[in-house]
């Protein structure tokens, strides 16, 4: 199990980060946006420490972090294996496991050099940008929708269109929270609600706003 947060509080995220640090102690990641674009990314081996490790830009706009727990066994800390993973226009973090990584691997992916199965999903996320120029809300939400379709499994995925810095959250199978004010977290806070399965939300003015729903295919009625 790995966690996720994001908010656009610099001492929420330390908090909801600190909250998520007993869903991996592996590795840590943070992505800093900032309001139309750019961004500052930061990974470690183990968890932060954020009185040692004072790395949050209070110029950004908004921090998106990840706890990382491998799920394919034991291996050495490595960047490129660490959240988040980019691809040219996209950014992910990911807390779930997927059940089609070899057929993706095999049909969708066949260049994909990474062994970690949430690298995959930022491929695919690429590989549907087919049109030229800067996406659109909608074509955002359809290159998304056709990349969710295509996954297998459990997720809870925060997905940045990195020309706008435009941000995202939607879950399958795997649990994620949300609050009124723009925050998301495995773990859940007092004021969080789960967030529904199947239904992508887009952050608009430190507000979640539904932009679109897809069919969920996870195998598992509920996972952690």
């Amino acid at each position: 199990m790995c966690g996720i947060a994001g908010s656009s509080r610099e001492s929420m995220f330390e908090i909801l980060m600190q909250a998520n640090s007993d869903r991996g102690k592996f590795a840590s990641g943070i992505l800093q946006l900032y309001k139309k674009h750019g961004h500052i990314t930061f990974k470690k081996k183990k968890s932060i420490n954020f009185d040692d490790d004072p790395i949050l830009d209070p110029k950004c706009k908004y921090y998106i972090g990840h706890n990382q727990a491998p799920t394919g066994g034991e291996r050495k800390f490595e960047y490129d294996t660490c959240h988040p993973f980019f691809s040219l226009n996209w950014a992910i973090v990911h807390n779930g496991v997927l059940t089609n990584e070899e057929a993706l691997r095999k049909k969708e992916l066949k260049t994909s050099e990474n062994l970690v199965d949430s690298s995959l999903i930022v491929d695919l996320l690429e590989k549907h940008t087919v049109s030229d120029g800067t996406l659109k809300i909608e074509e955002q939400s359809n290159v998304i929708k056709k990349t969710l379709k295509k996954l297998r499994g459990s997720f809870a995925l925060a997905i940045v269109y990195l020309p706008t810095n435009a941000i995202y959250i939607v879950r399958q199978g795997s649990v994620l929270h949300f609050d009124k004010k723009g925050n998301f977290s495995t773990i859940k806070g007092d004021t969080f609600d789960l967030v529904p399965e199947g239904v992508l939300f887009r952050l608009v003015r430190n507000r979640w706003t539904e932009v679109g729903k897809f069919k969920t295919k996870s195998p598992f009625a509920f996972v952690k």
